[in-house]
């Protein structure tokens, strides 16, 4: 049987974020959180990289031997592996798109889709599990990781012999969280210095890989390993903006790299294709998913293509993998070939009141198709990649409410519970942002009966009277809501006796609030 993550579920993202390359960001080091969350917003702000920008590499096309090219060589691009500052004039260029060829549009660029970890209670890296649906949807796949390491934070380094061990020991917690991701193939650990340390002991050694390699710090095969970027908070900011943007440059080159590599290997290999549905396909049937090949190769085909920002080739691989499927009754990689062409589609930008009905036409083929397949977490992830979709634009809120509804009842099938849960989360966040308190309400409503099954009646607790909150805020005279706000005071309290039950104490302020506020609001309750 398939199996299933949260993951699978890609709450949060967007139609469109089907076009964008998975990359997580995480602490590295003795840094804090408040450090770490303001690094990586400054990191997570270069998000669009054009093509134009990037060195030449060679877009293998799948149906010729024949190599297209993306934009020229950027011969000084190299420096940054050698130096702690780049050129300020390369620098410049890089951030007005001025070079390239002339091959590829201004506005064609890579898309990357930052995810920032956390640490748990212990200080650990809380890693996302990966995805046994990776070659199914490529954009599941997590493609580059940053690290980021806060020089400041680290007790002063006196000598060279220091600065190494200081180095190593980052290095082995880079790569003990890297290990954990197996899909991926692009990393890079940002060190972030105070511009007037540039010349202290070791910290030349952070840009100098022949070093670093023979004090068994990284490997010659990934090339350097440290990125450093000169950074005080009271400094200008534009310069410090370079540093990353040019470190950036390097992660998305190397995943551009990658995705061309996985084109070049399905170009080389002859088996079948296959998802986590086909495992339980006896050998007689490998007939039948030989046959599926082409049209399920051409769909991969089409994920990388989107995600190396090549819109129109993909769609055209989109499109002869929609015949190829449909012809063959392969109806889960005739979805995926839909959703893919709908990103693919959408993603130039050309958001027409046309171009956006025909794909919420192709939207409600491909919710009937995972639906006949049984597959309720990407039924679900389909339908909220489209709430989320349409809820960025104007005049489409009905449109939004439609679709949350309908991922919401498809959500019933899901198991175990906590998939629901972080489907409503993120249910209660949709409606919020487009301006729907009482749906909000409802969804919330709903989730605190998910954390009463799972028995964590704090949470449970603390959810009703968020829903309280909502729905007192309009007027019971009018709105009819007075009944429902009797059964939440209710059900407000029952969730505090539970709450003081499993604290084997009294809680009289948990219970005097919910009862107060019955009280208030229902004089004769």
């Amino acid at each position: 049987m398939a199996m299933f993550s949260e993951v699978d579920l890609e709450l949060g993202t967007s139609l469109q974020d089907l076009a964008s390359v998975r990359v997580l960001l995480f602490p590295v080091g003795d840094i804090s959180q408040e450090r770490f969350n303001e690094l990586a917003a400054l990191v997570s702000a270069i998000s669009q990289i054009p093509l134009r920008s990037l060195p030449r590499r060679l877009v293998e096309d799948a149906d010729s031997s024949t190599p297209s090219k993306l934009p020229s060589r950027i011969s000084s691009l190299g420096k940054s592996r050698k130096t702690a500052s780049i050129d300020s004039q390369m620098a410049a260029r890089i951030l007005s798109g001025d070079v390239g060829s002339s091959e590829i549009e201004p506005e064609a660029s890579v898309c990357l889709r930052y995810e920032k970890l956390e640490r748990d209670a212990s200080g650990e890296v809380i890693v996302p599990t990966e995805s046994e649906w990776e070659e199914y949807r490529a954009s599941l796949s997590i493609w580059g990781a940053i690290g980021i390491f806060d020089h400041n934070s680290t007790d002063a380094v006196e000598s060279t012999t220091d600065a190494l061990k200081l180095y190593k020991k980052t290095f082995e917690e880079f790569a003990s969280i890297l290990s954990q991701c197996r899909s991926l193939s692009s990393s890079k650990c940002f060190v972030f210095i105070p511009p007037d340390s540039v010349s202290k002991p070791g910290v030349n050694l952070l840009s100098d890989t022949e070093a670093l390699q023979g004090a068994g710090i990284g490997d010659a095969s990934r090339g350097d390993v440290f990125g450093v970027i000169p950074y005080a908070p009271e400094n200008s900011q534009e310069g410090v903006k370079m540093e990353i943007r040019a470190q950036v440059l390097h992660v998305a080159d190397l995943i551009l790299q990658s995705l061309n590599n996985r084109i070049r290997t399905y170009k080389q290999t002859s088996g079948p294709i296959l998802s986590p549905l086909d495992m339980k396909h006896s050998v007689e049937k490998h007939s039948t998913l030989r046959q599926r090949r082409q049209g399920r190769l051409d769909k991969c085909f089409g994920d990388l293509y989107l995600l190396m920002a090549l819109p129109a080739l993909a769609r055209t691989k989109y499109e002869s993998a929609i015949d190829k499927t449909r012809t063959n009754g392969d109806r889960l990689w005739l979805a995926g070939g839909l959703e893919g062409y709908n990103a693919a589609a959408l993603s130039a930008g050309d958001l027409t009141r046309a171009s956006v009905d025909a794909a919420l036409k192709k939207s409600t083929e491909i919710l009937k198709l995972y639906k006949r397949k049984r597959l309720f977490e990407l039924e679900v992830a389909a339908a909220m990649k489209v709430a989320t979709f349409l809820s960025r634009l104007p005049d489409k809120r009905r449109e939004t409410l439609y679709y949350a509804k309908y991922a919401a009842e498809a959500g019933v099938s899901l198991k175990p519970v906590k998939k629901r849960i972080a489907l409503h989360s993120q249910l209660v966040k949709l409606m919020m942002d487009v301006d729907a308190p009482r749906k909000a309400a409802l969804f919330l409503y709903q989730l605190a009966g998910f954390y009463s099954f799972s028995r964590k009646w704090h949470e449970s607790y603390d959810i009703i009277m968020e829903v309280i909150k909502l729905v007192g805020e309009s007027t019971p005279s009018r709105d009819g809501w007075e009944p429902l706000r009797r059964i939440l005071f209710i059900e407000a309290e029952t969730s505090a006796s539970k709450v003081a039950a499993a604290m084997k104490d009294s809680t009289p302020l948990v219970l005097w609030s919910s009862t107060g506020l019955m009280q208030t609001s229902f004089p004769g309750f």
